[in-house]
């Protein structure tokens, strides 16, 4: 079974409390949505490998630079769950 997650933040192109789950894909193509690890942060957001040397993630308003010494993954390309979560 897929792994599960909602978004705790509302600086993210999704809203707060957004549910979804990942699935593995590669290669992931520039401008897709995907989940990140880096160093233990999962951060949602958008792909842009390769620009200028370093591969990037892109937030609404931000551009992470994951420079080598960064230790990241990508965990999937985001799917939205069609059902609500309950924040009890």
């Amino acid at each position: 079974m897929a792994e599960e997650y909602i978004t705790a933040c509302h600086l993210l192109e999704v809203p707060f409390g957004f549910p979804f789950t990942t699935i593995p894909k590669y290669p992931y193509e520039r401008g897709e949505f995907i989940l990140l690890n880096v160093e233990g942060w999962l951060i949602p957001g958008r792909w842009r490998p390769g620009d200028g040397g370093s591969d990037w993630l892109e937030l609404p308003g931000l551009l992470i630079e994951l420079t080598e010494r960064i230790l990241y993954h990508i965990v999937g390309l985001v799917v939205p769950l069609d059902r609500q979560h309950c924040l009890n």
